[in-house]
C-alpha cells in the first residue's frame, strides 16, 4: 500500500486543524514533530532504493548533509514506493532532520539532469501502466465471462 503524501505538511496547534486533512473515517498513521525552523531544505531523488541525485532547494548551498543518514532512511524506508522524494532539513542548531516524503508524481525536477529525471519519472509510468494493465486484463476477463 502506498502510503507517501497523503495530504501537504503543516502545522496543527488544535483539533481544528485536522478538518479537511483526511477523509472522514480514514485510519492512518501521521508522524508528528515539534515545529522545526528549517534554514535550509535538500531534496533526496530516489529510485528502487537507490539514491539518483540530491538537490537544495532551499536556503545555505554551503551547509553540509550526512549521506549516511540519507541512506540509512533509505534503507530503513522498507515499503518504499519505486520512486520518492526524501526531503532533508538542516534547523538552527545545525542538526539534520527529515522534513518529509513525497511520491514521485509530485516532486518537481529542482535542477536534476534531464536524464535522470526521465529514468525518475518512468518509474511512475512503468507503474501506473502496470496498474492499467492489470485493470484492463481484469475488466477483460469480466467481459469475456459475461458472453459465455
Amino acid at each position: 500500500m502506498n502510503r507517501v503524501g497523503k495530504f501537504a505538511g503543516k502545522v496543527v496547534r488544535e483539533y481544528a486543524d485536522f478538518i479537511g486533512l483526511l477523509e472522514e473515517g480514514t485510519d492512518i498513521a501521521i508522524w508528528c514533530s515539534e515545529p522545526v525552523d528549517f534554514v535550509t531544505e535538500w531534496r533526496c531523488f530516489i529510485r528502487y532504493g537507490e539514491i539518483l541525485d540530491i538537490r537544495l532547494y532551499k536556503g545555505a548551498w554551503d551547509s553540509k548533509l550526512d549521506l549516511n543518514i540519507i541512506r540509512s532512511a533509505v534503507r530503513d524506508f522498507t515499503d518504499a514506493p519505486a520512486a520518492y522524494g526524501l526531503d532533508f532539513g538542516i534547523d538552527t542548531q545545525g542538526n539534520m532532520k527529515l522534513v518529509e516524503i513525497n511520491d514521485a508524481h509530485s516532486l518537481g525536477t529542482y535542477g536534476i539532469a534531464p536524464v535522470n529525471y526521465a529514468k525518475f519519472l518512468a518509474v511512475i509510468t512503468l507503474s501506473t501502466l502496470k496498474v492499467s494493465l492489470r485493470s484492463s486484463e481484469t475488466h477483460l476477463k469480466r467481459a469475456c465471462f459475461r458472453r459465455a
